[in-house]
């Protein structure tokens, strides 16, 4: 059925890179219509009820399979698909129930289990056949996955615009009961400083840590790295940096980067919070670093130069991709009351982070019967007992899926 939605099921011990590459290409040419579990679900919501809404939409389901996938364990040394509460088995239990169409997706050299190695319930899966994703081959695989999504999802958009992969997820604010997904709130002066440091002697991202701009990841050639600072004559002031500036990436819409006083920024792709993390200033070159990005889960890392009034530099994040962006100053950031969210202790959040925290408060609506979102209830309502707990739950969400 054209038209139709697409759910990637995947584990996230075996396979949370991969299925993230994946999500990338296909949001790219399939917008809004592929669902991942990480940057759909709503925080406060029950996560079996929110699956099933969500199969109950869906047309096609891909099941990421790593090396790992099926011999996985839990604490007690059970293998999890074996256990009836595990997500990823309930998952593709409602998708051959509902009769979906399946698409079983190889990864890291894995290969298709047989019936024998499946619970009962789950030996169905092994009729759909099988796409395999290799390293060497991966864009060429991932377009013959396209190519066979489409009967179920439509034409896909511009498949040669996006050969490459784009950055991770593209639905803000890491969603789902996971909403945000975002950075350390503490960054540690030692860690800036090492990583600053392992950036200077490589003269490129380091490899643990990935870049801010959600753009388009393009693989690393061998003999490339990225620019090390240039010599310059003379470089703006620390005090010049805090402020907004647009974000120019190829193939990509424009972003905003909201850059602190604190040391904290956060971007803006079409509106909505993408990413967060810090930056450190020094000798005409931005570091940013300590930084997760919504739409992928990965952090990144940054190393831009001084230039022409603005900064244009390379970035890396934590798949080993690399992109180069351009900044030129575009205005002032929020006062910090814009991101107030009273009743709920968010001493440990930074600017950006309580930004992007303030965001996502704004767009889920309290169960108090008010009529207003969370954060209107907890401005507005003060007494209120309902929109704390749900604004503490969500912030402990938030703070799980990026520490």
């Amino acid at each position: 059925m054209a038209g139709g939605r697409v759910f990637i099921n995947y584990r996230r011990d075996d396979s949370r890179a991969d299925s993230g590459r994946v999500y990338d290409r296909l949001a790219a040419c399939f917008p809004g219509r592929v669902f991942r579990d990480i940057v759909s679900l709503e925080p406060g919501v029950e996560w079996g009820t929110a699956i099933a809404r969500v199969l109950g939409q869906t047309h096609a389901c891909i099941i990421v399979i790593g090396k790992t996938w099926l011999n996985i364990t839990d604490s007690a040394g059970r293998r999890r698909l074996d256990d009836s509460s595990d997500t990823v088995r309930h998952e593709i239990l409602l998708a051959i129930q509902r009769q979906m169409r399946i698409f079983p997706v190889l990864v890291g050299g894995a290969q298709m289990p047989s019936a024998d190695d499946l619970p009962p319930e789950l030996r169905p899966l092994c009729r759909f056949h099988a796409i395999e994703l290799n390293e060497q081959d991966w864009d060429e695989d991932v377009r013959k996955l396209i190519k066979a999504l489409e009967p179920v999802l439509g034409p896909a958009r511009d498949l040669d615009a996006h050969h490459r992969p784009l950055y991770r997820r593209a639905s803000v604010l890491v969603g789902c009961g996971l909403l945000a997904a975002v950075a350390m709130a503490v960054y540690a002066p030692n860690i800036l400083h090492r990583d600053s440091k392992t950036l200077e002697q490589n003269g490129s991202a380091a490899p643990k840590q990935a870049s801010v701009i959600p753009g388009v990841h393009e693989p690393l050639p061998q003999d490339h790295s990225v620019s090390p600072p240039s010599t310059q004559p003379a470089y703006p002031d620390v005090a010049e940096v805090p402020g907004a500036w647009r974000a120019r990436v190829s193939q990509m819409p424009d972003q905003i980067v909201e850059v602190f006083p604190d040391h904290s920024f956060r971007v803006l792709l079409q509106q909505k919070t993408s990413g967060v993390g810090r930056w450190r200033y020094e000798s005409g070159v931005l570091h940013l670093g300590d930084a997760t990005n919504f739409l992928s889960g990965l952090k990144f890392e940054c190393l831009w130069n001084a230039l022409g009034g603005g900064f244009s530099g390379g970035c890396r994040d934590a798949a080993q991709y690399t992109w180069s962006v351009s900044m030129t100053r575009e205005g002032d950031v929020s006062a910090d009351d814009a991101f107030d969210i009273p009743r709920v202790d968010v001493s440990s959040l930074t600017t950006g982070e309580r930004a992007a925290f303030a965001e996502y408060l704004a767009g889920q609506r309290c169960t108090c019967n008010c009529g207003l979102t969370i954060l209107s209830c907890l401005r507005k309502d003060l007494t209120c007992n309902i929109s704390p707990n749900l604004a503490r739950i969500a912030l402990a969400t938030f703070l799980h899926l990026t520490r």
